[in-house]
């Protein structure tokens, strides 16, 4: 067996994964996710974080996926291409929206 593979084996049979494999959303009432927006290769290794992946390829993308994020959302992490695409409307957000964000280092 490979290192890997021992890795993955008991990182599957933990009683955390299992407990946090079965919950649902109610389990989560009054908390904000974070999601990750941009280029699909920058951003898919959020997911093993259970982070909501938007995949963003050019700025019109960047643009919808910013619009279509879930409401519950909190903290969005931005890829430098997304956060370009995205600076009008960053810029123009209201002092009391409750979403926050931040770009990815290069």
């Amino acid at each position: 067996m490979s290192a890997h593979a021992g890795l993955s084996a008991s990182i599957g049979t933990s009683p955390l994964g299992a407990a946090a494999s079965t919950r649902t959303p109610a389990d989560r009432t009054g908390t904000l996710r974070i999601a990750a927006l941009g280029e699909r290769e920058r951003v898919r290794g959020f997911a093993f974080a259970g982070v909501h992946l938007a995949a963003a390829e050019d700025a019109d993308a960047a643009r919808a996926a910013w619009r279509s994020l879930p409401g519950d959302v909190g903290l969005v992490i931005l890829t430098r291409d997304a956060h370009a695409a995205l600076a009008a409307e960053l810029a123009a957000s209201s002092p009391g929206e409750q979403r926050l964000w931040v770009v990815m280092p290069a």
